[in-house]
């Protein structure tokens, strides 16, 4: 698959910071995470944290990163670890959702290939650190998935993105986080 469109790289690398850390922040940082539009095998993807936006796009091939994320989420939600790759091309990044008690951390490390980001070895270079309570983190990660199924119709169309939306493992996460069965139109409620 070629590089995503330039419409479509954002700030993808260039001008994110090396690494944020919240540990030492009194308060709980404010996460928000935003999946979607799917345009041309590419899906966005926007990570805000205390007001600033990181930009990435993931290539649907070689894996789905939606079913990736999700499962990473259960595992998360069930064992207190979960990774799912992101693949920009050539470079790809390991998003690790890592619980320690009611802590927890979202890592976004960026490694120069596919298959290193996979094995988690090589060179790495930190992206982005947050840690905040498990909860928090859990119900941010959620929140995204549940927007983009309920408007997966606009934001996902098949020409765009080839993979079927993983609807079983987040309505399992809901349920996890104590919000089964929410409508559709509404992941926020609860």
């Amino acid at each position: 698959m070629a590089a995503p469109p330039e419409a479509l790289r954002g700030t993808s690398g260039e001008s994110l910071p090396a690494l944020r850390r919240n540990r030492a922040m009194k308060t709980t940082p404010r996460l928000r995470v935003r999946l979607g539009p799917a345009k041309n095998g590419w899906l966005r993807i926007a990570i805000t944290v205390d007001g600033v936006e990181h930009l990435f796009h993931a290539s649907q091939t070689p894996s789905d990163f939606l079913q990736e994320l999700a499962s990473a989420l259960d595992a998360f939600l069930g064992v207190g670890e979960g990774v799912a790759i992101l693949h920009e091309e050539p470079r790809a990044m390991r998003l690790s959702l890592s619980a320690r008690g009611a802590e927890a951390e979202l890592r976004l490390r960026a490694y120069d290939d596919f298959l290193a980001a996979v094995r988690d070895s090589g060179d790495t270079t930190d992206v982005l650190l947050i840690a905040m309570p498990a909860r928090d983190l859990g119900l941010a990660v959620w929140r995204a998935l549940r927007a983009l199924e309920a408007a997966r119709e606009v934001l996902l169309v098949p020409q765009d993105w080839a993979h079927a939306f993983p609807s079983k493992l987040v309505t399992q996460a809901g349920t996890r986080l104590g919000r089964p069965n929410r409508p559709r139109n509404d992941p926020d409620r609860g």
